[in-house]
């Protein structure tokens, strides 16, 4: 029997999108017969959610932000490191990377990816700010032993704006498990448009101001806004037609949930987003921040059953064929085998 490469991944303090995909991957690893384990800030639900699929988690308190902290924490993280002893410290996020770098140097860890899920946060940063991020995170590259972005979008905004080096950078699509998303209770149906109701799930800086918007135009019986939502699959079990109109959106996996789950979807045409929907074809785009481009599309779904039906069978057979969890956990393990390759060659 092969024996397979310990791997712990380390991520940040995360919701969404990266939390599930991480809790995804190391499930699917761990299914293969991969040791895993997984560093995170404290998230009592996150532990949870690992305990349930048996894969071992350990706890550093790293931030999203600089911090003078940080110092403590890669010593922490360095010590626990030397213990766990991994093959490879799979690390997930920009500023985790800065972190996790320098504890996976000084422990001795053999090899390191780095898993780019977003645009850098200082993306349009300038003068000397930019100059220093840009820096460090160029030299962090260095040391990583491979690079995977979440889109295509992402791999050209490190090489041409960050000028990392386009051969270690490697595109893993994210991808689903299609099993989550089967059988859903569906009651969905539209009624006239003046009925028409809004669900937006999510949480963010602007929560407040779109709160009060809603309050200020007396929408409240046509547009609930939930916040953080853990569980999407029963919303979007209820629902018609799903929405992503994010203006910079380096990836979306909340696209494939969508249609994963039967629905026809409207997007903004920005980052990844294009890799996913071919417009017209699997799904409808609009240029990012045309509020009545992305209007006038729902509201022509909303009066096309037949294209609602058409755009919701072509998006979920692009899942089925193009990204499915397995394929991530293979092309994963693709890189795995390569970086100990090639530390063990050199």
């Amino acid at each position: 029997m092969e024996n397979l490469p310990f791997i712990v991944h380390l991520i940040r303090p995360a919701t969404g999108g990266m939390q599930n995909h991480v809790l995804e991957l190391v499930g699917g690893l761990s299914k293969k017969g991969y040791p895993v384990a997984v560093i995170t800030p404290p998230n009592e639900m996150l532990e949870l959610r690992l305990k349930l699929i048996d894969v071992a988690s350990y706890q550093v308190p790293i931030s999203d932000r600089l911090s003078p902290t940080d110092l403590i924490n890669i010593i922490r993280l360095a010590r626990l490191l030397k213990r766990l002893r991994p093959d490879i410290l799979h690390i997930h996020g920009n500023k985790t990377a800065l972190v996790g770098g320098i504890a996976a140097f000084l422990a001795g860890v053999p090899a390191t990816v780095v898993t780019v899920h977003s645009y850098l946060m200082y993306q349009n940063a300038k003068g000397l700010k930019k100059a220093v991020a840009s820096f460090i995170d160029r030299r962090l590259a260095g040391r990583a032993s491979k690079i995977i972005t979440v889109s295509d979008s992402l791999k050209r905004s490190l090489v041409d704006s960050e000028r990392f080096e386009s051969s270690k950078i490697s595109v893993i699509h994210n991808g689903i498990d299609l099993d989550r998303w089967r059988n859903q209770p569906a009651t969905r149906s539209i009624p006239t448009r003046p009925n028409l109701k809004v669900i937006i799930a999510g949480d963010g800086p602007l929560f407040d101001e779109l709160s009060k918007s809603i309050r200020d135009r007396r929408l409240e019986a046509n547009i609930w806004l939930l916040g953080h939502v853990a569980d999407t699959r029963p919303l979007l079990a209820l629902s018609d037609i799903f929405c992503l109109p994010s203006k910079n959106e380096p990836f979306g996996l909340v696209l494939l949930e969508a249609m994963a789950a039967g629905l026809p979807v409207v997007a903004a045409n920005s980052g990844g987003v294009p890799e996913i929907i071919e417009d017209g074809l699997s799904g409808v785009l609009a240029p990012p921040g045309d509020v009545a481009a992305l209007s006038g599309a729902i509201e022509s779904l909303a009066d096309d059953e037949g294209k609602r039906r058409q755009l919701a069978a072509a998006g979920l057979a692009g899942v089925k064929t193009r990204f499915t969890l397995g394929r991530v956990v293979e092309r994963t393990e693709t890189i795995y085998r390569e970086v100990l390759i090639n530390r063990h060659s050199a």
